[in-house]
């Protein structure tokens, strides 16, 4: 009697199954052996590094007021996007940040006519 009263519940172990490629996607070996490409890693460390300094440049010279505002004019810009199926160029996020005379891939594929 007791168990048929009970609910039958089927737990989903989201955080403790790692096989699980429908969720997860396929494993690959080489991504447990090796990180990403050290240049890119320095890349991405002097990067960082670089906002840092500029922030706290900024910070020191202005006051904490302007890293803030910047930071809020940042996270805007980034989030301003055209409907889904047309392309967003994010010009103000990218005059903002000073990308907009950066010549990436994507502005190659773009003047190409391809989109990815």
């Amino acid at each position: 009697m007791e168990e048929v009263s009970q609910k039958k519940v089927i737990e989903h172990e989201i955080g403790g199954v790692k096989n699980d490629a429908l969720r997860f996607g396929l494993h690959g070996v080489k991504s447990d052996i090796l990180d990403v490409h050290p240049l890119q890693s320095a890349l991405q460390s002097f990067e960082k590094t670089e906002t840092q300094m500029q922030r706290s440049i900024l910070e020191k010279t202005y006051g904490y007021a302007l890293p803030m505002k910047m930071d809020l004019e940042r996270q805007i810009l980034a989030r301003v996007q055209r409907p889904p199926g047309l392309p967003s160029s994010m010009l103000g996020y990218e005059a903002l940040t000073g990308n907009l005379d950066v010549f990436d891939c994507e502005d190659y594929h773009c003047l190409n006519g391809k989109e990815f």
